[in-house]
């Protein structure tokens, strides 16, 4: 039931700048100018517990993963499915022609390090923890000159390096497509048909998963339980594997290969060390969630249809997420162990969002675009849904799916990205998700790629971890901890209008600190936001941060009068406010 808007004389938070210098005065607007809110909130409740690892992306720089307080990184990405970890090789894929790279010298110290090593390295100095991705697909780069689709080899191609991009390293490397005509006269593009020999060569699951074994002996991480490798990833989206390395691995993966690869592998690896937790299956997103990478390529060659996927089909007709669990569990019912601990699954909004940056309404579509992840009652404007009625929900989906077919599995979403980071849909986007994934209790998250530090992406990670973008006045190359990161505790609150407000009350089990995180997700109207507590707050100088489009490459801090009952905030469009009040 909604709250009742109070009289002007109860006490109230006004949003008021007590140094000119940062946010400047926030003026209140005339009610029928704003959307008028109201929440509750029991600050003295024991909130449910945050995940500390929600809070990571890919590959981000040390010093910028400092600055943003990150907890953790991912090692992932469409390279290292073709990574040859002995060698050093990897292939770019469909990403750049197909073409192989050579290792990076500068980072294999006396030969014996690589990619792993140098991430555990890294990570391990800045207290960070690493999610690596192990290779699964079944080949790795030969070497770090071939490329899959040779000009000379495989003539009359539809692109090359050298015709798109003279000079570049590679001038014969093609793009694996040439367009033909059909028998009715019209031209297509046909995609040739691979020798995976040109560029790459086989390995076994025991050749590869030796890669855990040698970081453990030969360069003394030692095993998870002792401050080694601790999460693993199988691969990444394998439904594209056909796709985005058609030069290695041309089939689509289907139910069954996925299957027993993810079998093969996490039994080895656990085999090696019964501690390492065991993420999978990695999928890119809505489609793989209920479709195989075999029925995308028998449905494009016109040997199924999306209502009945050929692969899905002969599986029962078992969305391929749920017959992945349901095959685990069947699997730890005979053996007695269970080989995947995390499901891992990534999304990118397919929804138009966006366009110029500063456009209101395209920065409004983004932030909204952001209740795919949790909201029943927001049905998405892509194609994606057909099987849901364009309701997404995506956590909870993948919960529900857990709970019915494998309980006890953790949540990863190893890939996410809104965009926007040139304006400040982007930042008070991320800051919305990260609220999301700590009330929807996700385990893992990690933004795909790395922020750029000038981002208001960036932005959104420091609001939760660093809001003054300096971790304790440190230089960029310590280890020290960022200043100020939110506690660990959801607290239960209510919201009258949660399709334009978000209210996310995050409490620090130790010192019962409460950190308000504050969204306006509407781009042209500001929000009046009543907030009723159960016990009054006692009167303080609050710290406040904020995030909007007038200035959105920094945080704007402030202090803020608050104490007694109720709580009120003008929030301005697109906007995402932190608040932090002591107990």
């Amino acid at each position: 039931m909604p709250l009742p808007r109070p009289p002007r004389s109860i006490v109230r938070a006004l949003c008021i700048l007590l140094s000119s210098s940062a946010l400047g005065t926030l003026s209140l607007h005339a009610e029928d100018e704003s959307i008028s809110v109201q929440s509750e909130i029991d600050l003295a409740a024991t909130g449910a517990p945050i995940s500390r690892f929600i809070y990571g992306t890919a590959q981000t720089e040390i010093a910028n993963a400092k600055l943003m307080g990150l907890t953790t990184r991912r090692l992932g990405g469409n390279t290292v499915s073709s990574w040859n970890w002995r060698k050093g090789f990897w292939s770019s894929g469909a990403d750049w022609y197909f073409v192989n790279n050579p290792k990076d010298e500068s980072k294999a110290k006396g030969g014996k390090d690589n990619w792993w090593a140098e991430f555990q390295r890294a990570n391990r100095d800045a207290a960070l923890e690493g999610y690596f991705t192990i290779p699964m697909m079944g080949r790795v780069a030969k070497d770090g000159t071939s490329s899959g689709f040779d000009i000379g080899k495989y003539p009359g191609q539809q692109s090359w390096e050298s015709k798109d991009h003279p000079g570049d390293l590679h001038p014969n490397a093609g793009n694996g497509k040439r367009v033909v005509r059909g028998a009715d006269g019209k031209e297509k593009t046909e995609e040739l048909t691979p020798d995976p020999d040109d560029t790459s060569v086989a390995i076994t699951p025991d050749e590869q998963c030796a890669l855990l074994e040698y970081m453990i002996k030969d360069l003394g991480f030692g095993t998870a339980e002792h401050g080694g490798v601790k999460y693993i990833v199988l691969d990444n989206e394998p439904a594209l594997w056909n796709g985005t390395h058609r030069a290695m691995h041309p089939a689509g993966c289907s139910y069954d290969e996925l299957w027993e690869k993810t079998k093969t592998f996490a039994t080895t690896l656990k085999r090696i060390d019964p501690g390492v937790k065991i993420a999978g299956p990695a999928m890119w997103g809505w489609t793989e969630y209920f479709c195989s990478g075999l029925d995308s390529q028998l449905i494009g060659q016109g040997k199924g249809s999306w209502d009945a996927p050929p692969d899905a089909k002969a599986h029962g007709g078992m969305p391929l997420t749920k017959w992945y669990l349901t095959q685990l569990a069947k699997e730890e019912k005979a053996s007695g162990k269970r080989l995947v601990d995390i499901l891992d699954w990534h999304f990118y909004p397919q929804a138009k969002t966006g366009g110029k940056p500063h456009d209101t309404q395209g920065m409004e579509d983004r932030v909204q675009e952001t209740r795919v992840m949790w909201d029943p009652t927001f049905k998405d404007s892509s194609w994606m849904g057909a099987q849901t009625g364009k309701v997404l929900r995506i956590i909870p989906l993948m919960k529900e799916w857990i709970a019915e077919c494998y309980p006890g599995t953790k949540t990863a979403i190893g890939e996410y990205d809104f965009g926007g980071g040139q304006d400040a849909s982007g930042g008070v986007a991320q800051a919305e998700l990260l609220g999301v994934f700590a009330r929807e209790g996700l385990d893992f998250g990690y933004y795909w790629f790395a922020p750029d530090a000038k981002s208001s992406i960036h932005l959104g990670f420091c609001l939760y971890r660093n809001p003054d973008g300096d971790p304790a006045g440190a230089p960029a190359d310590s280890a020290a901890k960022p200043g100020r990161p939110v506690g660990d505790q959801y607290l239960p609150s209510t919201c009258s209008a949660p399709e334009d407000v978000s209210v996310h009350a995050i409490k620090d089990g130790a010192s019962g600190k409460v950190s308000l995180i504050l969204i306006n997700k509407r781009g042209r109207k500001p929000a009046h936001l009543i907030i009723s507590l159960k016990q009054p707050l006692p009167k303080q100088q609050a710290h406040a941060w904020r995030l909007d489009d007038v200035d959105a490459k920094a945080l704007k801090p402030s202090e803020l009068a608050l104490g007694g009952e109720r709580l009120e905030f003008d929030l301005p469009p697109i906007s995402a406010t932190r608040v932090d009040l002591a107990p």
